[in-house]
């Protein structure tokens, strides 16, 4: 199907049971691919982006300021399911950023309610298309155990666990409600 035809049968393929749902897969799936944007010959090469986000790392942990990384292993040929645009590359994502898990409690120490003392925090029914500030839950400060784990403007988080409907969700927060 070409651009032209998909324009022209856009309103049936919407309007379609799952339509929507399918577009966003191929959206995704373009996306993922480099299909949906034009390649410049000026383009930066990832090996070179890739290159420099590995030195900041490094500066980050030399100072104290980023935890060491868990070293990941290399991308194998079997997991690589299609061809990308010439100045792409993939990469393992604890390669390029951190990932730091949240807080483990026991449920005996969570509130429904806030109350003074207690601080939300966030779960991964909380991600959806935006934050979910209306089903939160409350602990201790105290149960936060790594200055990392409190969630900072600009933080992007990723529904890791949970259920198939959660798990993979992702949201940055650049909301005014996060400290």
């Amino acid at each position: 199907m070409d651009a032209q035809q998909f324009l022209a049968e856009f309103g049936h393929i919407a309007n379609a049971p799952g339509g929507i749902g399918k577009l966003r897969e191929l959206i995704l799936e373009l996306a993922i691919r480099g299909e949906l944007v034009a390649t410049s010959v000026h383009a930066t090469n990832a090996g070179t982006l890739l290159s420099e986000i590995d030195r900041f790392r490094k500066e980050l942990v030399g100072a104290g300021k980023l935890r060491r990384p868990t070293p990941q292993p290399e991308i194998e040929n079997s997991e690589l399911t299609f061809k990308l645009p010439e100045n792409w590359a993939f990469e393992r994502l604890g390669n390029v950023c951190e990932i730091v898990r949240g807080v483990t409690f026991p449920s005996s120490k969570k509130q429904t309610s806030r109350s003074s003392g207690v601080v939300a925090c966030l779960r991964t029914s909380n991600v959806q298309a935006e934050i979910d500030w209306d089903d939160l839950i409350f602990i201790e400060p105290e149960l936060v155990g790594r200055a990392d784990q409190w969630v900072e403007k600009g933080d992007t988080m990723i529904s890791m666990a949970n259920s198939y409907e959660l798990v993979g969700k992702v949201i940055s927060l650049h909301t005014s409600h996060v400290a």
